[in-house]
């Protein structure tokens, strides 16, 4: 512990051609957001509450943001259940003071609802299903991605054509967060929560929705989280965690019945403009859309076996999770032989020690009783638990 608190000071907002950009130095680091022309931003210390939380949770230090404009009191009276889950989340953590000036509730500065939209499969389904109450929808660089200006151009307009299928205009978001949690040396599956809940403050629509990556089955301690999100509302905004009920294949079925997005659909984590084919998020995504037969959409270019490429990463600790998920699909969509393979991989996989993936290699056993039953759910499910990152 350091003993000395983290200081968030010089807060200011500038008005600029390209935008406005709202900034504050959280000790020694100037961490600043820059919103598009034409869209207000809070003029609220807020944003910065939420930035800085878990940095100053590791530390171990006090956090004084008595020189930012007033902080939202309903937002200060939930701090202590944010700490309470950290903490009993990780013991590196710490419980902290926190001072602030507060502020009573006020009227949000985006009308409507809205949500973070990167194009990829949670986005996409949370979109489509909540497309009813949504106004707009939110791209931010410097959170996946440190995109020069080119290439964001690049990038936001891949998003856009998503957007405007679905009817809803974009609103696209630029900052340094990406740079301050390096920083810190902290992961971004710990931080990245609080960033999203910054810019959703920062924005203070009337509602924010955050698409889930994880199932309810498969919860982990996480950044985002159906348990946390929820906390970072304010008495202006609420922010909700969405899709928990869903499963990786149910999420991309009700996606399929849009083709029209299948093009536009983009999950890799090497390259922010285009699924690159090769890394294991890709390979997981060609597998799904193989299984349902739409793989030369999103990757026109693929060739090869789409099963036997994400079974040679199929060990990678990001992936192991999703044998279950695939096996299933597999089932469901007919391929007998992708079931035999997927079930054959885990099985390696078990014997290389790989012990909690015996749900998914005993999940064949399942199956060749739903068939003998004639059933169509199983009466053996994985647990499930591994960690299950994001499209």
């Amino acid at each position: 512990m350091t003993g000395l608190p983290l200081v968030v000071r010089n807060w200011r907002i500038d008005h600029e051609s390209n935008g406005t950009r709202v900034s504050a130095d959280v000790g020694d680091m100037n961490v600043w957001f820059r919103i598009p022309p034409g869209v207000a931003a809070a003029e609220t210390g807020d944003a910065f509450l939420a930035v800085a939380l878990i940095p100053a949770m590791a530390l171990g230090a006090g956090l004084d943001l008595t020189a930012l404009p007033p902080i939202s009191s309903e937002l200060l009276g939930r701090l202590g259940d944010i700490q309470d889950i950290w903490t009993s989340w990780n013991p590196l953590m710490h419980r902290i003071d926190v001072r602030a000036n507060q502020r009573p509730s006020r009227a949000a500065t985006m009308s409507g609802g809205a949500a973070f939209f990167s194009g990829g499969v949670d986005a996409l389904f949370t979109a489509l299903e909540r497309r009813a109450d949504l106004d707009q929808l939110v791209f931010i660089n410097g959170f996946d991605f440190n995109m020069t200006a080119d290439v964001f151009a690049v990038a936001r307009a891949r998003v856009a054509r998503q957007a405007a299928l679905l009817g809803m205009p974009l609103v696209a978001i630029e900052t340094n967060w990406i740079d301050f949690t390096r920083r810190h040396r902290i992961a971004r599956t710990t931080s990245y929560g609080g960033a999203l809940a910054g810019v959703a403050l920062l924005l203070a629509p009337e509602r924010m929705v955050i698409a889930s990556s994880y199932t309810y089955a498969r919860l982990v301690p996480n950044g985002s989280h159906p348990l946390l999100d929820p906390l970072w509302s304010t008495g202006t905004t609420q922010i909700e965690h969405y899709g928990c009920q869903a499963r990786r294949n149910e999420k991309l079925m009700a996606i399929v019945k849009h083709p029209e997005f299948l093009q536009e659909l983009w999950v890799c984590h090497r390259d922010p403009v285009k699924n690159c084919g090769t890394c294991p998020k890709c390979l997981r995504l060609r597998l799904s859309l193989w299984l349902v037969g739409k793989d030369q959409l999103a990757f026109p270019a693929a060739s090869g076996d789409p099963v036997a490429a994400w079974c040679r990463v199929a060990h990678h600790h990001s992936e192991r999770s999703y044998l279950a998920d695939f096996t299933l699909m597999a089932h469901e969509c007919g391929r007998d032989d992708a079931v035999r393979r997927l079930n054959a991989t885990a099985q390696r996989l078990r014997l290389r020690g790989l012990g909690h993936l015996a749900d998914a290699a005993l999940f064949g056993g399942a199956i060749s009783r739903i068939r003998r039953r004639g059933s169509e759910t199983p009466d053996l499910l994985p647990s499930g638990i591994g960690r299950e990152p994001e499209w």
